[in-house]
């Protein structure tokens, strides 16, 4: 993706603030930006107008509208087979989901990938269309609506703050539908700030 002329979310803008807000957390980034990300598959959301949601591996997500994405370097770290990134629909794509964090917890999902956090609001809840115990994993959702209300809730007011400019962290997940738990039905609910949610 090109960036716009004059606009202050630009790569550069993204890779300080995320060594910033890994500085701040205790941890030194020795990597170079290209190395972790990849920046032509970014994608700027916040002027969108197309359709409000899309599918990925037949389940639908709501486009992040009004957020810029900065794409990670994913593509053979799990593998030869990158099925999983399809994006037409194909045998392997796997889902969309967003996680909303704050810089605090970056550093952890960096080193070590998202864990189960403490909270676990629906462990001892059935998953909607299984029937069995949902127990403890780590919570995402097809609605960026619930991710941004939680990255918004995350760090001091709201946010972190580099060079006049708030700063929140929704990492944007490729999931497994195999894997997922349900404590909603994606099909059966209207996305918002408070549901659907699925548990890994």
């Amino acid at each position: 993706m090109s960036e716009k002329d004059n606009d202050w979310l630009s790569n550069e803008f993204f890779w300080k603030a995320f060594c910033e807000c890994c500085h701040l957390a205790g941890r030194e980034v020795t990597d170079k930006a290209e190395d972790l990300f990849d920046f032509q598959h970014n994608r700027d959301y916040r002027d969108w107008d197309g359709p409000e949601k899309e599918e990925r591996g037949g389940i639908a997500y709501s486009i992040p509208k009004g957020w810029k994405r900065f794409a990670c370097r994913v593509k053979g770290k799990f593998g030869d087979d990158n099925a999983w990134l399809r994006l037409d629909g194909g045998d392997g794509e796997w889902a969309t989901a967003y996680h909303g964090t704050s810089y605090e917890a970056l550093v952890p999902i960096l080193d070590g990938g998202l864990l189960p956090g403490k909270a676990q609001a629906y462990r001892e809840r059935k998953d909607v269309r299984t029937g069995e115990t949902i127990g403890e994993g780590v919570y995402c959702s097809p609605s960026m609506m619930v991710a941004e209300r939680y990255a918004n809730s995350r760090g001091k007011d709201g946010g972190t703050e580099i060079d006049g400019h708030s700063i929140f962290f929704v990492l944007q997940c490729r999931v497994n539908p195999k894997q997922m738990k349900r404590a909603h039905d994606e099909d059966k609910v209207e996305f918002s700030d408070s549901k659907p949610y699925w548990i890994l």
